[in-house]
């Protein structure tokens, strides 16, 4: 089965990080999550945990409440023209859809809702208390896509060559690398994919 694998944020919906949104929401300056951010890549993604704990101890300072993350992702929820209609197209042409985001689960089980995913994969997931306060934030699985789509398309027992990708961040360079075919929405080149703009292009390079 032709499967392809798709970003979220910055690829189907017109916004790029929840996160990012959220840490200044709850009292991260870009600095500080600049300086954790550099430190991560140069020790390596085993310092991910680490920076989940440290997110999650300072989101819990503000007491929040369920009510507010749904409401927040609610508002999230604005998709590029066109990104549902190419969701219908691609399972048209017999391809098994599968949204893959870093975003958490609330967001992406939204996203997969309206979308009308096949599929989709999740890293992270809110947990709360009996009144509704969040707890922490729960690590679902590897914070490496390639090792997700590498797990995904063994599990399922994929053909390489009948996988596909979309994303548009440095965090989906290593998703693009493990498919047969990358689409990419970001600014500069990247080896190995087909550089696009709108979806339209990628319909066009997937009939052609």
């Amino acid at each position: 089965m032709k499967t392809i694998f798709l970003d979220l944020e910055g690829s189907l919906m017109k916004h790029k990080s929840v996160w990012r949104e959220l840490n200044r929401i709850f009292g991260f300056s870009e600095e500080e999550e600049y300086n954790y951010y550099r430190q991560m890549i140069a020790e390596g993604e085993g310092k991910y945990p680490e920076w989940i704990k440290l997110v999650s101890e300072k989101w819990r300072e503000k007491r929040p409440r369920e009510s507010f993350f749904n409401k927040f992702f609610d508002y999230k929820m604005k998709f590029k023209q066109g990104a549902k209609e190419f969701v219908k197209d691609l399972k048209k042409r017999g391809f098994k859809t599968v949204l893959v985001s870093y975003a958490p689960a609330i967001l992406v089980t939204k996203a997969a809702n309206y979308l009308e995913a096949d599929d989709y994969v999740v890293f992270h997931e809110l947990s709360f208390d009996k009144k509704g306060f969040l707890e922490g934030i729960i690590l679902k699985s590897h914070p490496d896509k390639l090792a997700i789509i590498s797990d995904y398309i063994s599990k399922n027992k994929l053909k390489r060559e009948d996988t596909y990708g979309i994303g548009d961040s440095i965090t989906d360079l290593r998703m693009l690398e493990s498919v047969g075919m990358g689409f990419w929405f970001g600014d500069y080149l990247v080896k190995g994919t087909f550089k696009v703009e709108t979806f339209g292009e990628i319909l066009k390079i997937l009939d052609s």
